[in-house]
């Protein structure tokens, strides 16, 4: 899925290391995401727009671009490969761009509001489990999840992060 890219870029394994935390089993049995293709794309997206928010803390804006750009063509050879004809990847990726961008900035409101577990639970219920019975308490740990990870996040290093030098810790996956 990777192969066009040299495994030792930086954007490259930033971006490799999100995208397997996307299918971590812990989101799909624990915090009970739908394992659909929609679901791992909503974990794909709130993931790297974690890690993109944490680059841009740093001013790296072209390591993110370029993390971005490789999520959007590994989303395209995806579609590609699952049977989606020439003429129709664009028009769908284009929906995937808006869906990303808008996530982007729901997401920057949110993690700037005085009320973040309450307004994290709204966004999980809303765009994860597209306001289906979702239970509030897997929105709940999405939310901890998420704040979690921003926490995690923060606390590394831009050489740590460049140099794929860490482990997610348990502590991630568990309440504050």
């Amino acid at each position: 899925m990777f192969n066009f890219f040299k495994k030792n870029d930086s954007h490259y394994s930033i971006y490799a290391k999100f995208a397997s935390l996307s299918r971590n089993e812990n989101l799909y049995i624990k915090f009970k995401v739908p394992d659909t293709i929609d679901g791992r794309y909503e974990m794909l997206m709130v993931n790297i727009i974690l890690i993109i928010r944490r680059l841009k803390k740093e001013k790296d804006d072209n390591l993110s671009q370029l993390v971005l750009d490789l999520m959007f063509s590994d989303i395209d050879q995806a579609l590609r490969e699952s049977g989606v004809g020439d003429l129709s990847v664009p028009k769908r990726m284009k929906k995937i761009g808006e869906a990303f961008y808008g996530r982007i900035s729901s997401l920057d409101k949110i993690l700037q509001s005085k009320y973040l577990n309450n307004e994290l639970i709204n966004y999980f219920k809303r765009n994860t489990f597209c306001d289906s019975n979702a239970h509030d308490i897997e929105c709940e740990r999405l939310s901890e999840y998420t704040i979690n990870m921003i926490h995690f996040l923060d606390s590394l290093t831009l050489d740590k992060i460049i140099e794929n030098s860490y482990v997610f810790p348990d502590s991630i996956w568990m309440k504050n």
